[in-house]
């Protein structure tokens, strides 16, 4: 055992020494680097302000007024004046018959003088012409266009010898006999210049026309065609003819121009070929 001194200074001690009851360790935790520098803080940017421009639509206006007015007046100058007019696709009308049908001068404006559609309108009002077209070529030419309808035949009547094409469409009415194919025997109901022709015998006049057609390619030509009741007559020479109904005449062109080249080369001029159904022919020296 110890002194009483050694004892009291023991408990002195103790009571002077924290106890460990209630006490938690606490983890460590590192804290910042003192050492590194802080960043430094960036000045605030400045918004750019846009300015607005001023607009001035009076302006822009006058710009626009300016660049139309400019823009006519270089249209109307002499560099679009027309000099030049050409005709395509006429036959019965010379260039300059068209020209003036069209109503289009050499001397005015190629875009604001010429009117395309009356113009058109002007050349389509002729019988004659199916098709009209109008072009413009920069900058001073005028091309038109035309199709023409072909005379084919001509059917004599009391008033002289209406002119038709191939699809019967009535031309002109002429005094003189033409150098066509004539006619003869219809009875006519109305004339009228660029309409069909309308006449009582209409299955024989449509059959006569298609009979025609096909003669085309047959080196075969009918200076006359005559209509009877139920058939026709279509001449060759002036004493020398066929006779039957279009569609059986046409349906026996090949073996009517096999006969015709055999008489001909016999001096055969005279005499008719009657034409029945199937090919059949039978030919008499002596006429009706």
């Amino acid at each position: 055992m110890g002194t009483f001194e050694e004892d009291l200074e023991n408990r002195v001690w103790a009571d002077e020494m924290p106890s460990d009851e209630g006490y938690v360790e606490e983890e460590y935790q590192e804290g910042p680097d003192i050492t590194e520098e802080a960043p430094e803080p960036q000045p605030k940017k400045k918004k750019k302000r846009r300015r607005r421009r001023k607009k001035h639509p009076f302006l822009a206006f006058l710009i626009f007024v300016l660049l139309v007015v400019g823009a006519v007046m270089v249209l109307k100058s002499p560099l679009f004046t027309i000099t030049n007019i050409q005709v395509e696709g006429n036959l019965y009308y010379t260039p300059a018959q068209v020209i003036e049908m069209s109503g289009i001068k050499t001397g005015t404006n190629l875009l604001f003088d010429v009117k395309a559609k009356k113009s058109r309108s002007a050349l389509l009002a002729s019988p004659y012409i199916r098709v009209a077209e109008i072009e413009r070529i920069p900058t001073h030419t005028i091309k038109i266009k035309v199709e023409e309808r072909r005379e084919y035949a001509a059917v004599s009547s009391e008033t002289g010898y209406v002119i038709i094409d191939r699809e019967g469409t009535v031309l002109r009415v002429a005094e003189n006999e033409p150098e066509l194919t004539i006619m003869e025997g219809i009875t006519l109901k109305t004339v009228e210049e660029g309409k069909p022709l309308e006449a009582e015998q209409t299955y024989l006049l449509s059959g006569t026309l298609k009979l025609l057609n096909a003669t085309d390619d047959m080196d075969l030509y009918f200076k006359k065609v005559f209509f009877s009741s139920a058939v026709v007559r279509t001449y060759i020479y002036d004493n020398y003819y066929c006779e039957g109904t279009p569609e059986n005449i046409m349906n026996s062109l090949s073996a009517i121009k096999e006969l015709v080249e055999q008489h001909f080369a016999e001096d055969i001029n005279k005499g008719v070929i009657k034409v029945g159904t199937d090919g059949y022919l039978s030919f008499s020296p002596k006429i009706d």
